[in-house]
């Protein structure tokens, strides 16, 4: 009979220890559970709801991109009481492929080849007041922004809420990506330097200009962890970020490779990146692979917007 109660005893120990597990488990998982979905909330402010309640599904990824092309090339324009949405680019393929994903819009060519990507149908305008609102991270576009929705509230007696402050931006998301496809671009510096094998240096950068919006460029490169901003000379506070220190260009690689360029940009940064693979194994300090750097680095200067 003792050794019956013992044994019991034991089994209704281990019962009662292995309940104790199975809630401390629980609470942990529940609370790392409340933890990631804060984080997920906090670093992923982007919110499409509205937009996709009253039309349809898009990727959200490709939205955050599309937001960040519209305020580096995009315009909220009002003229003789109508509305529009423009988008200006020499690039007219990245403009058809914007309104095939949206199914909407049109885009028309100039004489010079810049093309337009042109919204103006109420209906249309209102779903971009839908997709735009709560997502503007500049704070010059908001304003433009914000003056856009107020005359059309008053034009159509409607009440559209605005968006009172900018975004903040993380990398969390494709919206700078968007942004490089529209203001930013890669290019190779190559320059005489008799101490080395090959006779030349040669130096990788990534370049992001942008008017008045100097805070925006230095959270970027707090963002990235490395560059410099400075007001350009001889310009209207037209602010640069440049990045060209080789140890710190992996965190530029690792967000485009997560949140790929749309436009020929990505060409560019894909050769830009081959570079910089080729200096990694230390290929340009001899003469095949400085060659092939050349070329490579010839075809990337050409397509760069940086003057």
């Amino acid at each position: 009979m003792l050794s019956i109660g013992i044994l019991g005893f034991i089994v209704w120990s281990h019962q009662i220890i292995l309940t104790a597990i199975r809630s401390v488990l629980c609470l942990l998982c529940h609370t790392f559970k409340s933890q990631y979905s804060s984080k997920a909330l906090y670093v992923n402010a982007f919110n499409f709801s509205s937009f996709i309640n009253n039309y349809k599904f898009i990727d959200q990824s490709w939205l955050e991109w599309f937001v960040g092309f519209s305020e580096g090339d995009g315009s909220w324009m009002i003229s003789n009481s109508r509305f529009y949405f423009i988008i200006t680019q020499k690039e007219t393929a990245i403009l058809y492929h914007i309104q095939e994903t949206l199914g909407f819009g049109s885009v028309t060519t100039d004489a010079k080849g810049v093309g337009r990507y042109i919204v103006s149908n109420k209906n249309h305008i209102l779903l971009l007041i839908y997709l735009f609102s709560g997502n503007i991270v500049l704070s010059k576009r908001l304003i433009q922004f914000n003056n856009w929705v107020t005359f059309f509230n008053s034009i159509y007696g409607m009440d559209l809420h605005l968006q009172s402050k900018c975004l903040k931006l993380t990398l969390n998301s494709a919206w700078l990506s968007g942004f490089v496809d529209a203001e930013g671009c890669f290019n190779v510096n190559i320059v005489s330097r008799s101490a080395s094998i090959v006779g030349f240096r040669t130096t990788l950068r990534f370049v992001l200009d942008q008017q008045f919006e100097q805070n925006i460029l230095l959270l970027i490169a707090s963002l990235l962890g490395t560059g410099h901003v400075s007001c350009r000379a001889s310009t209207n506070h037209v602010y640069r970020l440049t990045i060209d220190s080789f140890k710190h260009l992996p965190s530029i690689i690792s967000y485009f490779s997560q949140f790929p360029l749309k436009t020929h940009k990505k060409v560019s940064f894909d050769k830009w990146y081959e570079i910089y693979s080729k200096m990694l194994n230390k290929e340009h300090l001899r003469q095949p692979g400085f060659d092939q750097i050349k070329s490579l680095a010839k075809f990337i200067n050409k397509h760069s917007i940086d003057k």
